[in-house]
């Protein structure tokens, strides 16, 4: 039984983020990684998941409650407009966090020995480490190596092995990009 205070507009606001983070699934599982064996790869870290997939069961979780239990308590409208928000809120970032581990998944960044390769706009780029030319930290955290005939490619230093990615290129560039 629904509650007093689920009324159509919000429900189908919060039914809109839950499909965004539909949306976001169906793009990690349509994702294409490419393995390649004797090479290593940067992927979506356990953060990541944990975001898409814990935000998601917080924001099921907080929606239920909100749609069917309710609260009886004399702040309960209060309660339920916050329950509201945070579900709406956590549902979005759901979607966010799904869609970023879809791109890590997509961009398939690999490398051996001092030869990097990532899919870029359904091309296969390949490049040398050496021809890094600059390094600098974006304002979304992201590391963005630039190469020497300008092409870059953003780098989450919170993905699987971005770590042993970047001590690679500084061991073999023989300085610190980080």
């Amino acid at each position: 039984m629904l509650q007093p205070h689920v009324t159509m507009p919000p429900l189908i606001i919060l039914g809109l983020a839950h499909l965004a983070a539909v949306y976001a699934l169906f793009q990690i599982l349509t994702s294409r990684r490419t393995v390649t064996a004797g090479w290593r790869a940067v992927g979506p870290s356990g953060m990541h998941w944990f975001c898409f997939a814990g935000l998601w069961a917080l924001s099921a979780f907080i929606t239920w409650i909100w749609i069917f239990v309710g609260s009886s308590r004399p702040d309960g409208d209060t309660q339920m407009l916050w329950a509201l928000a945070l579900a709406l809120f956590f549902a979005v970032g759901a979607a966010w966090g799904g869609l970023h581990v879809a791109s890590l998944r997509r961009a398939s960044l690999r490398w051996r020995g001092a030869q990097i390769r990532w899919e870029a706009k359904g091309a296969s780029q390949a490049k040398e480490m050496a021809g890094i030319v600059s390094a600098k930290r974006r304002a979304n955290g992201a590391l963005r190596l630039t190469f020497a005939d300008g092409n870059v490619f953003d780098l989450d230093i919170h993905a699987s092995n971005a770590d042993a990615f970047l001590a690679s290129i500084s061991e073999r560039r023989g300085e610190d990009i980080w």
